[in-house]
């Protein structure tokens, strides 16, 4: 996927995001803010765990609860799905 101009910020939907991360740990809610933020500047997140955690390190010890909201696209990268239809929108 071609890099796209996006706005600077994210949209951010605190009670979503709470729901969507309840009985997470404060780690792994970090890791995944760092990857939407990633994807959010670069377009996607790599699919190599060496290059996950030169993202953000330590992300390894988290990466099975957080890879189902990154799924593996065509192109070999990972982009969350509801983070690419705001990109569509914004």
């Amino acid at each position: 996927m071609a890099r796209q101009t996006v706005d600077h910020y994210i949209p951010f939907f605190g009670r979503d995001f709470l729901a969507a991360t309840a009985g997470w740990t404060a780690e792994e809610r970090g890791h995944y803010v760092v990857a939407l933020v990633v994807q959010w500047e670069q377009g996607s997140i790599p699919d190599s765990l060496e290059r996950l955690e030169m993202m953000s390190p330590g992300i390894s010890a988290s990466w099975a609860i957080l890879a189902p909201k990154f799924p593996l696209c065509e192109d070999g990268r990972r982009r969350n799905p509801r983070m690419e239809v705001h990109r569509a929108k914004s």
